[in-house]
Formats: C-alpha cells, structure tokens, sequence
C-alpha cells in the first residue's frame, strides 16, 4: 500500500528540518540576514507611504496648500513669501481660493520649557475645520494689535489669550479641560488659555504645541511691505490648485505686484510637512533595498555551499527509487520553513527599525499626536 498525501508531506517536513538542522549556522544566518533586510525594508517602506501619502485630521485637506513665489530670473531663483499687499490682493479679488491667510512660526519659553508655536490669521483654524475640543476658538477682536513680536515683518500677536495643544495642556494642568481659562506665562508675559485643540490637532507639523492670533502690524510711511510669514490658502471646491494659482498670478501681475518672469506656485500641504525629512527617508529606503538585495546575494552563496551534498542526497534517494515528486517536496518544505521564520522574524524586526526611523522624521505628524504616521498596521 503506498503512503497517504499527509505522510509524504510528514515525511517531506522531517527530511527538510533535518537538512536544516544539519548546517544550523548557515540556517540561522539565512533566517538572520534576511528577516533583518527585510524588516528595515519594511519599516522605511511605512514611512515613505506616510511622507508621500500622510493622513490629515482636517477637512477635505487635498484643497489645503501653501503659496508661495517663484522667480525664473537666473541671478535670483527660488521661492519666497507673499508680501501683505499681494495677499490682500488675493482676498479681495481672488475667487479660486474659498480663504487665504497668513501664519507665522514661534519660538516661546514657557517656564524653563521652550515650546514651539504659531501665530495665525484669523480664520485660519476655522479653515482647517478643526476646531478646539474644550473652551472655543479665536474671536475677531483677539487679532486686534496688543503684544509686540519679534520686530521683524508685518505681523503682531494679537490679545494675550493663546490655544494649547492637548499633551501640552494636560503637562500644565493635568486635565485638558481644566486649563481653559487658567493662565500661562509665554516669553514672560502671562495670557490666557481660551481653548485646547483635540489629541490628533496639528499645525503646521506635529511638534507646534501653541497657537496665538495674529493681528497687523500697521507699516511705517513709506515704507515697503515686507512679510516673513507663511501664506496658507483653501483651494475653492471644484476648482484646482493649477487653476488657483493661475488666477493668483494674473492678480499679481495686473496688479502690478509681479513681473512676468515671477509666478504663483501651491504647495500641496502633504509636501510641505514632508519637505523636510522626504530626501532622508528615500536614501533610506533606497539603502534598505540595496541590503535586502545584498542579503539575497549572501542567501544564494550560502545556498551554493550546500549544493553539492544536496545533488548526493538527491541521487541516493533515486536510487532509492524515489519518485520526482518526492525529490521536490523535500526543498519545497525547506523553502517553507526557511519563509516562515523570515516573515515573522522580519515582522518583528520592522519594529525593532521604527524608532530608528521615527528619528528621521521629526516634524512629521506622528502616532504620538495621534496620526496614523509609521503605525505597522497601514502597511500593506
């Protein structure tokens, strides 16, 4: 009687993890250099899906951009800031924008503690369409002229009230909702607390734990507008960000504000986030490809070195007269076991590779805001 489907594949196992067993070194370093490659690969695999395609808690974020200017002049390339009068040109005449507005970053010390925030235009939180979880947003009347900046630009703080962030709040109170309405001390100047953001808020990166309202500065006579802050825009629904800063540069220009050799380019606010860490993370990724090709070269030399004994195994077991069948089932079971163990392992690994990757991408929205940035789980 011959043997059942289930005792030659009991057999093929057996004979496979024997084989193994025999050269156990060279297994674990098969097992070892790939599960390694491999979960590096992995790891940057999740953070270069998370900078090119990262996930926002704003509303309808695709028509979310930044403006800025660009020059085609050869002494003077490269982008800058609108100034003020070009961005009030946009609001009053503009129609491919639903908002525009400006914001400008800040450095604060609260306490001993340096904490990184924003001055906003009004209306520029109501455009994200997040608004505060506890307490409420900015009024008008807080962007009026009150507290001094840093003297540079066009832009003040406006009244001394302030929103925090969630994790800031709860460090200074111990309940987000209790710090609304308490005080802090920014730069030594006491404001109030009108409101905490919700856990998974953030603006413009992950680690801004403070926005402020903006209000005008009004310019000097005769003098010409200058502006270090940002310009941020809403994309009207329906309309294109190529369609948008079509309409902003014939604004400029017929303004006139611009030359025809000066254009208006949008900034999608995915790419803006990841400027920063996106050339990091595809030399990354490019070096973890590069290991998981190397790790496939070691693989086959040491496969190679196993050859030979395997090609004798195989001829005493057809003289044996044993069925072609049988010959493949042997290596079929050994490819199994050896993926197995490489899957779990490099699954593993990947974890151990995160932090590490995490590293790089500071100023990324990341799990600890709440964004599903670097989580395994998003990975295919």
């Amino acid at each position: 009687m011959g043997s059942t489907p289930w005792q030659r594949s009991s057999l093929a196992f057996t004979t496979a993890w024997r084989s193994l067993n025999a050269s156990p070194w060279n297994t674990a370093a098969v097992v070892l250099v790939l599960a390694g490659a491999l979960g590096a690969h992995r790891a940057v695999g999740v953070a270069w899906s998370s900078v090119t395609e990262p996930r926002f808690p704003y509303e309808n974020p695709a028509g979310l951009v930044h403006l800025e200017l660009v020059t085609d002049r050869e002494l003077h390339p490269g982008a800058e800031h609108l100034f003020r009068d070009e961005v009030d040109v946009l609001v009053e005449q503009g129609r491919a924008f639903a908002w525009v507005g400006r914001w400008l970053p800040a450095r604060l010390t609260m306490g001993s503690r340096v904490v990184r925030g924003a001055e906003v235009d009004a209306g520029l939180l109501e455009t994200l369409g997040v608004p505060p979880r506890w307490g409420r947003p900015f009024r008008e009347d807080d962007h009026l002229v009150g507290m001094a900046s840093d003297g540079f630009g066009d832009l003040d703080i406006g009244a001394p009230v302030v929103l925090l962030g969630h994790d800031l709040a709860v460090a200074t109170a111990g309940d987000p909702g209790a710090a609304v309405g308490t005080e802090v001390v920014l730069d030594g100047v006491a404001v109030r607390v009108v409101g905490v953001m919700p856990p998974e808020f953030f603006f413009p990166d992950a680690v801004t734990e403070v926005w402020l309202p903006a209000a005008r500065r009004p310019p000097p006579p005769g003098s010409i507008s200058r502006s270090n802050a940002f310009t941020f825009a809403r994309v009207r629904e329906g309309l294109t960000p190529s369609v948008a800063v079509a309409e902003a540069t014939t604004l400029l220009r017929a303004a006139p504000l611009r030359t025809e050799d000066e254009r208006v380019v949008a900034v999608p606010l995915g790419d803006e986030l990841a400027r920063p860490v996106r050339p990091t993370v595809a030399i990354l990724r490019a070096g973890t490809l590069l290991l998981v090709l190397a790790a496939g070269v070691s693989v086959a030399g040491l496969r190679l070195a196993r050859a030979e004994d395997e090609a004798r195994q195989s001829a005493v077991a057809r003289s044996l007269g044993a069925a072609p069948a049988d010959e493949l089932a042997a290596p079929a079971a050994r490819i199994a076991i050896v993926a197995s163990s490489v899957a779990a392992l490099g699954w593993l690994a990947s974890f151990a590779v995160r932090p590490v990757v995490e590293t790089f991408a500071l100023g990324i929205p990341g799990e600890s805001r709440g964004i599903p940035f670097l989580t395994m789980e998003s990975s295919s």
